[in-house]
């Protein structure tokens, strides 16, 4: 089975960030491609989705995408599952989590900015 991939918008300064930080939490389990990069190797996902939020492409071609893309890639990586567990088995939460998810894409110039008073240039674990 192919290695599954996260794919994020290439473009925009809180994505490009925060993917640093994704990448140290998967620990390379997880592949993380701009959707430039992204579009000839997945064809059947459009502009818009990639330029709404995240796309995560498992191994088998499933894909997610959102708050779900998210708690799916961090529970293939080596991070942690319990995210994805509550995101399938309570509605609520898997409710909220959109909402959240949805909140921060639209606001992404604003939480780039909070992103820089709080954790400097770099989001890294050190």
């Amino acid at each position: 089975m192919a290695k599954a991939t996260l794919v994020y918008d290439g473009e925009c300064g809180f994505c490009l960030a925060w993917i640093g930080r994704w990448r140290a939490w998967t620990d390379g389990s997880v592949d993380a491609i701009s959707a430039d990069e992204a579009k000839p190797r997945f064809s059947g996902i459009s502009d818009e989705e990639y330029q709404r939020s995240v796309q995560y492409i498992a191994g088998d071609g499933a894909v997610a995408s959102g708050a779900e893309a998210i708690f799916q890639s961090l529970a293939d990586g080596a991070a942690t599952a319990i995210p994805l567990r509550l995101y399938r088995q309570f509605d609520l939460f898997q409710r909220v989590s959109e909402r959240g998810y949805e909140f921060v894409a639209n606001r992404r110039g604003f939480f780039s900015t909070v992103t820089r008073v709080l954790w400097g240039a770099c989001v890294q674990p050190p």
